[in-house]
């Protein structure tokens, strides 16, 4: 009775994915184009802002430049890096990172809904994720300029869960940065990191419910834990 329950109940379960260095590797080559588009600052400080708003929404990374570069066009300056990636992924591909397909693979099989909550920007993200061939394999997508407020605030996982009538403590939402991990903490779901362009720190060891190396390293634990085949 008590296998047949835990299967019940992880049926209730759903997974929410970041896109950005968790699902595709575009976290790469954003770092590589911040220190080309924002050429008036050093390619050192380029990169350390770049990590420092790593998961934020557009409008939030538009917020903390324009703070700290007030006599710059930041807005236009910020939509060059979209173009930039944009034009670099329909020509190269972003690549999908190791161990995704094998997760959704076994999601699929065991009928587990899917939602992606990604701070890009729909067309951006619609674009990447069907550069792919990646946009079906997803119940819905949440996007950053459709939330009020970007991570670490949780307000786009609440709406993954509510479009895929989950409750948060039943959503394992998959992320690879700090905000991502906060995010999903603060909203009461179950944090897995799987780290891209920044190592886990100890704040991260102690808000995440596991850290792994490869997306696909959570499967034993779900066959393990709720007996699945």
């Amino acid at each position: 009775l008590g296998d047949v329950y835990k299967r019940q109940v992880f049926m209730q379960f759903s997974f929410i994915f970041d896109m950005d260095g968790l699902i595709l590797d575009t976290e790469a080559i954003a770092r590589k184009v911040w220190p080309l588009v924002y050429n008036f600052i050093s390619e050192q400080e380029a990169d350390d802002d770049y990590l420092h708003v790593v998961g934020k929404s557009n409008a939030a990374i538009i917020s903390y430049l324009s703070a700290k570069y007030p006599d710059q066009p930041i807005k236009e300056i910020n939509s060059h890096i979209d173009e930039e990636i944009v034009r670099y992924v329909s020509a190269h591909g972003a690549g999908i990172k190791g161990g995704v397909l094998t997760l959704l693979d076994f999601l699929d099989d065991h009928h587990i809904k899917k939602a992606v909550a990604t701070s890009s920007h729909r067309e951006v993200a619609s674009a990447l994720l069907s550069k792919e061939n990646l946009l079906h394999r997803f119940d819905t997508i949440v996007c950053g300029n459709e939330v009020e407020r970007s991570k670490p605030y949780p307000d786009i996982f609440l709406e993954a869960a509510r479009r895929l009538n989950t409750p948060p403590s039943h959503c394992y939402v998959c992320e690879d940065s700090y905000n991502g991990i906060r995010a999903a903490h603060n909203g009461d779901f179950i944090p897995i990191m799987v780290p891209d362009q920044i190592a886990p720190d100890k704040e991260m060891q102690e808000k995440a419910f596991r850290i792994y190396s490869c997306i696909s390293d959570i499967i034993p634990y779900l066959k393990e834990t709720y007996h699945l085949v």
